[in-house]
């Protein structure tokens, strides 16, 4: 999968909605404020706990079911990229779009955005202000 419409390239390889480990990597381009890294850091992490909390599953996860669960809250940094890496990852695919448009607001100038998940996914593209659906009923009773 593809998101298009975006300053940078952003593929995903594997089946996000699948709860398995995935590795998110980018890549860094030079340059850049320690306080607009400082940021990418906090945003990272704030959309995983969204994941975590249900939120980022759209029509696809039941929010019960929806997981972003990093293995640590810091990126291991090697010359030019940010890894973070999740033990499980169930998310609906839009969802990486608002991953993208965070990781983007930050100001930190990324060259490309890699993330790869277990199993297969088909080949789709999204475009840049594609967003997940809703789960169609309450989690709970009213």
């Amino acid at each position: 999968m593809n998101i298009l419409g975006l300053p940078f390239p952003f593929s995903v390889t594997g089946d996000v909605q699948r709860g398995g480990p995935a590795t998110l990597e980018l890549t860094l381009g030079p340059a850049f404020s320690k306080e607009a890294f400082d940021q990418l850091r906090c945003m990272v992490p704030w959309w995983a706990t969204l994941g975590e909390l249900g939120a980022l599953g759209g029509s696809l996860v039941a929010p019960a079911n929806g997981r972003a669960n990093l293995l640590n809250g810091e990126p291991e940094m090697a010359p030019g990229t940010a890894t973070w890496r999740f033990d499980a990852l169930a998310v609906a695919p839009e969802a990486l779009v608002h991953l993208a448009n965070v990781v983007y607001a930050t100001g930190v100038p990324i060259l490309g955005i890699g993330l790869g998940a277990h199993g297969i996914a088909p080949a789709t593209s999204l475009t840049a202000d594609s967003y997940p659906g809703r789960w169609p009923r309450a989690s709970f009773r009213p």
